[in-house]
């Protein structure tokens, strides 16, 4: 096959395979957000069920209330009568049954929580009603009103649970039960939300339609059929769909019904079809897809007169290309990026000085290369500058396919086509040996933390930066408490293991690429770090302290604490308030010295 043929079969292969790409993509983009929204779709509906718990809430607080503050209620209450509390609320009672015959019951307590009246949509039906219900308890207790769900025999029941007071004495309490279908039934009217609950087997009776140890009580599905196509090992996850036989797309939203005890009382399934939109999901994919694939078409037919027209020019310089392209690739670490910045090409330099198969490295994103403990910072930087179409040069650490560190100077371009984008050029230099070089000039050789020589560079730089960016700027200095006392007691050896430790403290809680740990000599250590405020400065400086006592090195000697602590200095300005890192460091060294004073192991600082 000629070299021309050859080209336009893979170029009339890469167009269709972008094109099912693409419309692969599109769709599975289109079926995340489908799902997406269907998964927002369960705020909604926890919150239509919560405003009908809160509405029913509502409605029979002021009931009840209006129960309570019935002429002679709570004289009959305080007296014990039962009788004349009976006569005295049976009307009412009649009426709230009237405007719900959901409505269970109206119970009237005792002050030491056993029932005095009770009546019933029932009253021939025998129920047990524990004088030592948690709800009746709290009101007894705590003076105030409660509501939540609770099992009595055989039924979900919702109870509202009023104190009745007189003259600011206690006479006992009112309670409204509501059962719990009634709920399902709101959901239904005003939202249009069809629902089932089912309750645990160790709570009500066995119902034959099932879902692992949970039967099916209520339902208001207009399709009864519809909870038997989900799986018998169903756990109840926040959200699921499932398709019916019929081709229906159906959504399933799980609620955990809380009893008031806060255990589980219940699982509240809410169904939703989303039918029409998975059709409509479809139509689009398709219509995409003969667009794509009839694009395609079009400009096969360009690219094969075009080609026509250049190949033979093309196989002239083949061959001197190819020369000159192998020498580039022997001897350049180079790369060739998508605009996604995933690798579509790399140089035979690029995989030697990695150690990687140019197989495995295609198609993964640049900053794969980058090394564990490299911050987002330098990523992010890179990104917003080809974001905005502008070359990117930096210095980056990375790693080889064996773990092994090496440093790069990194030049990347954004590539175009006729003025439109289409990718990146990427040219690396090795500079491996001279960040090593620089590495071993400003680190602590024992703790591998920045040394003072470092500090006193940075520190400046970094008061700097703030004046000009704006915020807070915390700089945290801290020694070790009796720490000569511990090397003469464990050794020096010990020491410098208990020094390493507390370095790898700092190192862990340190995450931002702009904040920094030294070791400034001996058991001195400073941080310094930018802050949303004061207050959680010295939330941060109270966690190192923490972490450094949570290491459990024993010391005898360092008084109460048995362990291995230390005292801390922290000083926090604003970005108008910082003057220069001498005056700083004075004043962090006095807050340091009062921490010593004031018993060691703590924080001082200008709001402690």
């Amino acid at each position: 096959m000629s070299v021309k043929n050859q080209t336009f079969f893979l170029v009339a292969s890469v167009l269709l395979a972008a094109s099912a790409v693409v419309t692969l993509l599109v769709y599975s983009q289109e079926s995340k957000k489908l799902v997406a929204s269907q998964k927002a779709h369960a705020e909604e509906i926890r919150g239509a069920f919560e405003k009908v718990l809160q509405r029913q809430e509502q409605f029979y607080a002021s009931r009840i209330k209006a129960n309570i503050n019935s002429n002679g209620v709570k004289e009959a209450l305080a007296r014990g009568d039962k009788e004349t509390l009976k006569q005295l609320i049976e009307g009412r009672w009649e009426v709230l049954q009237s405007e719900n015959s959901y409505l269970e019951s109206m119970r009237f307590y005792l002050p030491d929580s056993s029932l005095l009246l009770q009546v019933r949509k029932y009253p021939l039906v025998s129920y047990e009603v524990s004088g030592y219900s948690m709800m009746v308890r709290d009101v007894m207790t705590k003076k105030f009103p409660v509501h939540g769900f609770e099992e009595e025999t055989n039924v979900l029941i919702y109870k509202i649970v009023y104190p009745v007071l007189y003259e600011n004495r206690f006479l006992g309490s009112a309670e409204f039960s509501l059962n719990a279908e009634f709920f399902l039934k709101e959901l239904y009217e005003l939202y249009k939300i069809q629902s089932a609950l089912y309750v645990k087997e160790s709570q009500l009776l066995q119902i034959a339609d099932r879902l692992g140890k949970y039967y099916q009580k209520y339902t208001t599905l207009e399709e009864k059929n519809f909870t038997k196509y989900l799986p018998s090992d169903y756990d109840f996850a926040p959200f699921t769909t499932f398709q019916t036989s019929q081709g229906r797309f159906i959504g399933v939203y799980n609620i955990d019904v809380q009893e008031y005890d806060t255990d589980t009382a219940a699982k509240l399934l809410c169904f939703v079809d989303f039918t029409q939109e998975q059709k409509e999901l479809y139509r689009r994919i398709l219509i995409l897809g003969l667009f794509l694939f009839g694009m395609t078409g079009i400009v096969l037919v360009f690219v094969y007169i075009i080609f026509n027209r250049n190949v033979k020019i093309l196989e002239k310089e083949y061959e001197s290309m190819s020369q000159y392209k192998k020498m580039i690739d022997e001897h350049v670490i180079t790369a060739t990026l998508d605009l996604h910045c995933n690798l579509v090409d790399v140089s035979e330099a690029f995989l030697e000085i990695t150690g990687y198969k140019k197989s495995f490295l295609l198609g993964k994103k640049y900053r794969f290369l980058g090394y564990p403990d490299v911050s987002n910072e330098m990523y992010e930087k890179m990104y917003k500058a080809l974001k905005y179409k502008k070359n990117f040069q930096g210095e980056m650490k990375q790693a080889k396919e064996n773990g092994e560190l090496f440093w790069v100077s990194v030049n990347i371009q954004p590539k175009f086509q006729k003025n439109i984008l289409i990718g990146y050029d990427v040219i690396m230099h090795d500079i491996t040996d001279k960040k090593i070089n620089e590495e071993l000039m400003v680190t602590d050789g024992l703790t591998h933390l920045y040394n003072r020589r470092h500090f006193n560079d940075i520190f400046p730089r970094m008061i700097q930066s703030t004046k000009r960016d704006g915020g807070f700027l915390s700089f945290l200095l801290f020694d070790l408490d009796n720490f000569k006392l511990y090397n003469d007691t464990y050794g020096h050896q010990a020491g410098d293991h208990a020094l390493i430790e507390v370095a790898r403290v700092l190192k862990e809680s340190l995450k931002r690429g702009y904040d920094y740990s030294f070791r400034l000599g001996g058991e001195e250590f400073a941080v310094v770090y930018k802050s949303s405020s004061e207050h959680d400065a010295y939330l941060f400086a109270q966690k190192i302290r923490k972490n450094i006592m949570a290491l459990q090195i024993k010391h005898e000697k360092n008084g109460e604490e048995g362990v291995l602590t230390a005292s801390f200095g922290l000083i926090t300005l604003h970005d108008y308030d910082l003057t220069n890192d001498d005056d700083i460091y004075k004043r962090a060294d006095e807050f340091l010295y009062r921490a010593k004073k004031e018993g060691r192991n703590r924080v001082v600082s200008r709001i402690l």
